[in-house]
């Protein structure tokens, strides 16, 4: 599939002209599932600072405080959310570690 699309690119600038932009994304047709996940995952991967920094902000928030009783509440409640999104970032992580092992062992494995 490659060669062939270096063929065609190679041929479309000997005639002069480049080719256009929907030629070359039927070029990548097969890949269009792959392209949709990695844009999801990068945007999921791209909201984790802001989201981190909106929480932290609202943590040194109720730590200032007057209110001891707010402040206490309010803490336990924010260490539980950290402690979820903690959690839910790492299984992620794992859940991808283990699909990108698996893959390579089945692309690797000559049986």
């Amino acid at each position: 599939m490659l060669v062939c699309f270096l063929c065609g690119l190679e041929a479309a600038c000997a005639q002069g002209k480049a080719p256009g932009l929907c030629r070359l994304l039927r070029f990548n047709r097969p890949e269009w599932h792959w392209l949709l996940a990695g844009l999801v995952g990068s945007a999921g991967v791209g909201l984790i600072m802001p989201a981190f920094a909106l929480s932290l902000s609202n943590v040194i928030a109720v730590l200032f405080s007057p209110d001891y009783g707010y402040m206490t509440r309010e803490a336990h409640a924010r260490a539980a959310h950290h402690t979820c999104c903690e959690c839910s970032v790492r299984t992620s992580g794992c859940v991808s570690q283990l699909k990108r092992r698996a893959a390579c062992v089945l692309e690797c494995d000559p049986a």
